[in-house]
């Protein structure tokens, strides 16, 4: 057995064959975090985006049905005023009597 154990020739350095795979699987893993990372960011970006097109959307609304409200509301406005008048010419006109 010495003998056969001798003939075989010495290595001649560091094979390295673990190191070169931990690196492939740091690297990979480094990627996937990465890629996820990035996925994360343009679904939040999305989402946001969502929800500033509807925040638009529903101020478009308001804006569009604004004149609508506010010509009723002076319609309304004008009705009080006119029967608040009416009430104080009443009562005036009774007092007098």
């Amino acid at each position: 057995l010495k003998e056969a154990y001798a003939a075989i020739p010495e290595r001649a350095g560091p094979r390295r064959s673990r190191a070169k795979k931990r690196e492939r699987n740091r690297q990979r893993t480094i990627r996937f975090i990465q890629k996820t990372y990035k996925d994360n960011l343009v679904a939040a970006h999305s989402r946001k985006m969502e929800d500033r097109s509807r925040v638009a959307k529903e101020s478009r609304v308001v804006r569009n049905t604004a004149e609508r409200v506010r010509e009723s509301e002076r319609e309304y406005q004008n009705f009080i005023l006119e029967r608040s008048i009416a009430m104080s010419a009443a009562a005036k006109e009774n007092s007098i009597l």
